[in-house]
Order: structure tokens, then sequence, then C-alpha cells
């Protein structure tokens, strides 16, 4: 029980590590595709921003 207990926590954490890799990728990709050039300042600091709370995220369920 607990050895498959840890392998799913890892489990866990190696999805999340490759979720939190891919997922600055795609909002900057979506942010390119849906805004105009006039509001590229504030959508940078909007990645920025979420790309900060994803990988605090990660510190923090990588950190049990």
């Amino acid at each position: 029980m607990i050895k498959n207990f840890t392998y799913l926590q890892n489990t866990k954490k190696i999805i999340l590590i490759i979720f939190i890799s891919i997922f600055p990728f795609i909002t900057s990709f979506f942010v390119n595709v849906t805004y105009t050039k006039k509001n590229v300042t504030q959508i940078k600091t909007h990645v920025t921003k979420s790309k900060i709370q994803v990988s605090f995220i990660a510190y923090c369920l990588l950190n049990d």
C-alpha cells in the first residue's frame, strides 16, 4: 500500500511538472492569437504573473 502511494505521489509530481512547463507556452500562444499589439505590455505582465503563480503552486505541491 505504502509503495503504491509513494508511486502515485511521484506520478502526480511528474504530471504537474510537465503541465507547468507547458502552461506558459499555451498562455502566451493564446495571448498572441487573441490580442492586438496595443495591449502587448499589459498582456506580457499578465503572462509573467501567471508564470509566477504556477511556479509557486508547483513549489508548494512538490514540497509536501
